[in-house]
């Protein structure tokens, strides 16, 4: 009877609850039964194409660090030989008490009556209060002073290293892409394309405590299927922690008749893991092996006790493997469609319900192109249209190159230097304009060559013309008075008739295998520029060298080489006796001192090489001779002085020596006289180590990492015994 008056109050409620629900599914938008079906808060863009290769370097990059990784760690496996696996400590605390009840206290006052007889006229008890209190927890027995090493045991640490080793060789096989999907049956490399998708989500109020998901599906224009490669980002993941305390105490006491009884006991939990909590996951293959499309796609996930998935922009890709051989030109055409929805999730049991809400497809399948390797390379390869120097030092020339083409990874070879960073002196401004830092001794003894990201390699030319070019036609040198350089005289044409082309940029000259960097003087097609004489043998070749023009803008002869001219003063100083070394000496030449005089006017020819003049000693304080050559121009010639010089150290003219910034190398330098050198210093005041060779013409310092830590020019300082320091200069590359 009492069972039917339950049941019907319950069906009230029920109906009522039902008719909230169902007025609440009308009123907020739950997606009971009014979700709007047009717009569900998520977007995908049309697929775009990107760079296979760029990822395979990238992953391979990956794979190379993954391949210096060293899980198996000999000392801590034999460390954890004598680590302590566990241990236990058990912790209870209980009281029991047993008490009597307090017996009262009992009064009696006794008073005489007439008959002198004591009978109890009052009597009074007092019992004191009884108030029943659980007993406190006995105190613990102390720890053990023992304190043990906890962890892992050996066998457990050797079987967890080799798995993460198992795991790191899993990634490495994924990375470097499976066989079935990098070649097709018949040997030739498959194609592949990397897909991305743009998906915007922007929850709408209904979707809390929903996941979002995209489903992305690829079908080729044949009938053999696509091969889903690969996800990215495969998984999405946080770092989260959860802490559980529990903690039950008990405590009570009573009182009997007889007796008073209490217990305490206490018990406590508390539980601390780490979890990670999952914001996106990516879905593989959905469709079966034997279908020719490939279906895949992504779930995003509420993360972080949040009631909704995360607003914002995910850029998502995927690699896929087509049907088709990548070797040739030809297009392969694929038609990709999607599909979003959202979908009930618990974050407490990481389940989604079967149950899709406000399905969206695309309204057409999107086609896209995946072009082939070599049509890439076709399309993409450099292209350079204008190159543009400058010399804005000795030993620095700037170098802007216009073109198409210019993408990261772009390289440019010149001599035995590679330029491929800012840091090695490479600037790409822009795909169509970079600046490249180098020196003119490369550009003067090489070609430079430009490597691209796509295609092949491409000389780095412009500015000139087909079939058009230089050569020298006449190599000429005199003697200066300085004896140790000489005025080198370079005479070029223009080949294939080319008279009226003009030059407006300066050329390199090249003396053997030294760049002599100038300053000279050329005009009219003619090269005048000063050359230390030591350079200039009958072997040497002299080179010109128009930068970025061609090879045909380069051309090298062997230098002839002028006579040496030598003025020796002998002891006599009344008259003065000198004597003039040189070559082809004849009776018309003629020597001006303080006045011409020719042979047989005190002037004698002693043969082809050597010529004898006695001069009034009023010319004794003369220190220039002229040399009147037969039909030659007039060479002016140092007088030594009537004591000798003291010899002293000096060094050739040549180019800053370069070295490598960081570097720690024996330099050579040349010169005269080293051997007076008694110490070699750094620019900031250290010495240095230095050997002599034995003919006193070459000195090696042996530079410290100091003197080549930063780049740019460095020096350093020759001292002689007089205390005189000779500079010599370096150059630190990067």
């Amino acid at each position: 009877m009492l069972g039917s008056p339950w049941r019907q109050c319950q069906s009230v409620v029920v109906r009522r609850l039902s008719f909230l629900v169902l007025l609440l599914s009308f009123t907020s938008g739950l997606p009971l039964l009014a979700a709007d079906l047009t717009v569900n808060g998520i977007s995908v863009g049309p697929p775009k194409l990107f760079d296979n290769r760029t990822l395979q370097i990238m992953l391979d990059q990956l794979n190379e660090q993954l391949q210096v990784v060293r899980v198996v760690d000999q000392q801590k496996l034999v460390d954890s030989l004598t680590k302590q696996q566990g241990a236990e400590v058990s912790d209870v605390s209980r009281s029991l008490s047993l008490t009597t009840p307090i017996q009262p206290q009992v009064v009696t006052k006794e008073t005489p009556d007439a008959q002198g007889s004591l009978k109890p006229s009052e009597r009074t008890t007092t019992a004191g209060s009884v108030t029943p209190a659980a007993p406190a927890l006995p105190e613990l027995i102390a720890a053990p002073s023992y304190t043990p090493t906890f962890g892992t045991s050996a066998p457990d640490m050797l079987a967890d290293q080799v798995s993460l080793s198992y795991q790191i060789f899993n990634m490495r096989m994924l990375l470097d892409r499976s066989l079935t999907d990098r070649v097709l049956e018949d040997g030739q490399p498959r194609l592949q394309a990397v897909l991305g998708f743009q998906i915007s989500l922007n929850p709408p109020k209904w979707a809390r405590n929903h996941a979002a998901y995209v489903e992305i599906t690829v079908a080729p224009s044949g009938t053999k299927p696509v091969s889903l490669v690969a996800m990215m980002p495969f998984e999405k993941t946080y770092n989260s922690s959860a802490l559980s305390t529990k903690s039950n105490d008990f405590g009570g006491s009573a009182v009997a008749k007889i007796l008073t009884i209490g217990y305490h006991e206490r018990r406590r939990q508390q539980v601390f893991y780490i979890f990670r909590d999952a914001d996106t996951l990516a879905l593989g293959d959905l469709q079966s092996p034997k279908s020719q499309v490939a279906t895949f796609g992504w779930t995003f996930r509420p993360v972080l006790g949040r009631k909704s998935v995360t607003p914002g922009v995910r850029q998502m890709f995927a690699v896929v493997s087509l049907p088709a051989s990548d070797i040739g030109e030809q297009v392969e055409n694929l038609s990709v469609s999607a599909r979003t929805y959202w979908r009930p999730y618990s974050h407490s049991t990481l389940t989604a319900k079967e149950r899709r809400e406000a399905i969206i497809d695309w309204d057409q399948a999107v086609p896209l192109k995946v072009y082939t390797s070599e049509f890439i390379d076709r399309n993409l390869s450099p292209i350079v249209r204008k190159v543009e120097w400058a010399a804005t030092g000795t030993d620095v020339a700037v170098v802007t190159i216009n073109g198409a083409n210019f993408f990261p990874g772009t390289r440019i070879f010149v001599g035995n230097k590679t330029y491929d960073s800012p840091a090695t002196g490479l600037v790409l401004k822009s795909d169509r304009t970079l600046e490249l830092r180098t020196s003119p001794t490369d550009l003067a003894f090489g070609e430079a060559v430009l490597s691209g990201r796509y295609g092949g390699r491409e000389r780095v030319e412009g500015g000139g013309c087909e079939g058009c070019g230089i050569a020298i036609d006449e190599v000429s040198n005199r003697a200066v008075p300085n004896g140790d350089q000489v005025l080198l005289t370079v005479k070029l044409r223009f080949r294939m008739g080319n008279e009226k082309l003009e030059l407006d940029e300066r050329p390199l000259l090249t003396v053997g295998n030294t760049y002599i960097p100038g300053p000279y003087i050329f005009a009219n097609q003619t090269l005048i520029a000063m050359v230390p004489s030591s350079l200039l043998t009958k072997d040497t070749l002299v080179g010109v060298r128009f930068p970025f023009r061609g090879i045909g803008w380069a051309d090298a002869v062997p230098a002839t080489t002028s006579p040496s001219y030598k003025v020796i003063r002998l002891g006599s100083t009344d008259p003065i006796k000198l004597l003039v070394q040189g070559e082809d000496f004849n009776s018309n030449w003629k020597v001006r001192l303080d006045q011409v005089y020719a042979v047989g006017n005190k002037l004698e020819l002693l043969g082809t090489t050597l010529l004898a003049l006695e001069a009034p000693k009023e010319a004794a304080d003369y220190k220039k001779l002229v040399l009147i050559p037969d039909n030659q121009d007039p060479v002016v010639l140092d007088i030594p002085p009537t004591t000798p010089l003291a010899p002293k150290a000096s060094l050739d003219i040549q180019p800053p020596v370069s070295v490598t910034k960081g570097a720690s190398p024996g330099v050579a330098f040349k010169g005269a006289n080293l051997g007076l050198v008694k110490k070699v210093w750094s620019s900031a005041g250290k010495e240095l180590f230095f050997q002599v060779s034995e003919d006193a013409k070459q000195i090696t310092v042996f530079l410290t990492a100091e003197v080549t830590k930063e780049a740019g020019p460095a020096t350093v300082l020759l001292e002689t015994a007089d205390g005189v320091r000779i500079p010599a200069n370096l150059t630190v590359v990067p």
